[in-house]
């Protein structure tokens, strides 16, 4: 029986308001850091937002969000976190952002939300 490996499901951003209203960014599983400075991996031209604001990355096959001691905060679902795992279409805040979180599997690959 040739079992083919199971493929990591791919993790995007795609942002609601801000800046980069209508954009999309694919997350490392690694990690991904978000900011307004340019050493970030992900660069948001907001006013709220710290030089490196937050963090996704993946965990033991979940996917957790991380605030980076930030001036104004992160918020998921509108509350207040510092660490926090994420499902599926959870709402992210920052500055004066918002982002949806997505997992896209192998299955809906190509398949915008």
């Amino acid at each position: 029986m040739n079992a083919e490996p199971a493929q990591a499901p791919f993790a995007y951003l795609f942002w609601v308001t801000g800046a980069r209203r209508a954009q999309h960014a694919a997350l490392r599983a690694e990690g991904s850091t978000i900011g307004a400075g340019g050493d970030s991996d992900v660069v948001v031209d907001d006013p709220g937002v710290s030089n490196e604001h937050l963090r996704l990355r993946r965990e033991d096959g979940a996917w957790f969000v991380y605030d980076l001691a930030s001036d104004s905060g992160t918020t998921v679902g509108g509350n207040t976190i510092y660490r926090h795992p994420l499902t599926d279409g959870d709402c992210i805040g920052f500055g004066e952002t918002e982002v949806v979180f997505r997992v896209l599997g192998p299955e809906t690959v190509g398949v915008l939300p």
